[in-house]
């Protein structure tokens, strides 16, 4: 199922959000669907796990390529350099963890 991600060639479709309705349409599941089980298996949205692979590939880019932030945003599936530029300078986002009596701690404490 996380195969339609990416096109050929590495490079990732669309917006995230039209990326779940062009997901959904390639394996032939309604977009419902589709997004309850990637919940249920990977434990995160369609949404979030495009922006997962798009950063991804955008961090190993930076790392391998002699570009500018236009043609990585661009290759990593970013319609807006811009865009990419904010998640990378946002600090990452944490959830609380649940503790073993049933209340929640911040991570990392």
């Amino acid at each position: 199922m996380l195969g339609p991600l990416r096109r050929p060639g590495g490079r990732s479709i669309g917006v995230a959000t039209r990326q779940s309705t062009e997901i959904a349409k390639r394996v032939a599941l309604s977009r419902p669907v589709l997004e309850r089980r990637f919940r249920k298996y990977l434990g995160r949205s369609p949404q979030v796990e495009i922006r997962r692979v798009q950063i991804g590939r955008a961090k190993r880019l930076l790392l391998e390529a002699d570009l500018q932030l236009k043609s990585i945003a661009s290759l990593a599936g970013f319609v807006h350099p811009e865009y990419l530029s904010v998640l990378s300078s946002a600090p990452p986002v944490s959830r609380p963890v649940p503790t073993a009596r049933g209340g929640v701690t911040a991570p990392n404490g």
